[in-house]
């Protein structure tokens, strides 16, 4: 194995316990540290004996299993579930902008941070993030030229503000506000940014209303006014100072991540989530990954789709198959990332809410 791939393998590995650990840490109070490294040292040794490797699982076993170095990362002011965005810079560095999930997209109640480290994911220093402020994290990344850019929202969903820093990350002047218009809200979950090779950024992100004219079960009537989106790539081509140009993508989806692959292509990894309607047969719901095909909200999970044209316009939406055409991933897995080895192999990282 090559460096390039030893290193875009570890950088996969990294991300992976970015995520896994600032999740697990709850605690409020006392040393926060030290309590969320119990916390997920406990529930390790509970279902994985050995903290000393990550297990790959096949229906609930263990078939496999790496060995890896876990590494804390110290955020004191943390007080739900946290999310990370990751990145390298041009110079090698890790960048990890991490903030945490609040209900229904309200704004965070304390600072979200920046974390750093200049040697391969080994030590990490951070900064607050003054950017965020009242208004929670919602995306970010590095971009060719050594800028960072963030985007902001949560509050009244009627914009999301962008950021970019300079000076890594001392500074964040705001650069533009992408707006909700012509539609209620704007926003979701954690996000993400890429920049393609030919320096745009794209930004996927789900715009809202509230409508009823779908058919909801009677058991969901509490549930008519939810919110019916529509989901996009905004487009910066002047390295954040404005965002154009809005493509649309795919029905009912969210929490998306675009990576340029090698040929130039575009592939993207969707939270697609959406009840059951009057068409859907018990056969292509199956096909489809569908929890559970009785179910009226059988759809929570990653699916993907291409871009042949950067971004512009997006095809062929399936959901993560096998060889065979089984569907691998199944409801409750989430927050699809997409990365593509120096060899060519594309490898997907995504979270599962609901194990068991």
């Amino acid at each position: 194995m090559s460096g390039k791939s030893r290193f875009l393998n570890s950088v996969i590995a990294l991300t992976i316990f970015l995520n896994l650990l600032i999740c697990l840490h709850t605690a409020k109070g006392g040393n926060k540290k030290e309590e969320m490294a119990a916390a997920y040292d406990a529930y390790h040794e509970k279902f994985y004996p050995d903290s000393n490797y990550i297990y790959k699982e096949i229906d609930g076993k263990v078939v496999s299993k790496v060995k890896c170095e876990r590494i804390y990362l110290d955020y004191p002011e943390i007080v739900s579930r946290g999310e990370a965005n990751t990145a390298i810079g041009p110079n090698g560095w890790i960048w990890a902008a991490v903030g945490y999930n609040v209900s229904r997209g309200k704004a965070a109640t304390g600072p979200e941070r920046l974390f750093c480290s200049k040697d391969g994911g080994k030590t990490w220093t951070s900064n607050i993030l003054p950017s965020t402020k009242s208004f929670r994290l919602e995306a970010f990344t590095a971009l060719k030229d050594g800028s960072l850019i963030v985007a902001t929202g949560g509050g009244d969903r009627k914009s999301i503000k962008i950021y970019v820093s300079k000076d890594k990350g001392q500074t964040w002047p705001q650069r533009t506000t992408i707006k909700a218009e012509p539609f209620e809200g704007i926003g979701e979950g954690f996000m993400s940014m890429t920049q393609l090779d030919d320096g745009r950024i794209l930004f996927p992100v789900r715009r809202w209303i509230r409508k009823t004219d779908e058919w909801v079960p009677e058991t969901k009537k509490n549930m008519l006014n939810r919110a019916v989106g529509n989901h996009s790539v905004f487009v910066s081509k002047d390295g954040g100072k404005s965002f154009t140009e809005a493509y649309t993508t795919f029905y009912q989806c969210a929490e998306t991540q675009i990576i340029q692959l090698k040929s130039g292509n575009l592939l993207g990894a969707f939270r697609h989530q959406r009840y059951r309607r009057w068409w859907d047969t018990k056969e292509n719901l199956a096909a489809l990954g569908a929890s559970d095909t009785k179910s009226p909200f059988p759809f929570k999970h990653v699916f993907i789709g291409d871009s042949n044209d950067g971004g512009m316009t997006w095809q062929n939406f399936r959901p993560v198959r096998d060889k065979t055409g089984k569907a691998l991933i199944g409801f409750g897995e989430c927050h699809g990332q997409l990365v593509q080895a120096a060899d060519g192999r594309v490898v997907l990282v995504h979270g599962n809410r609901y194990p068991g």
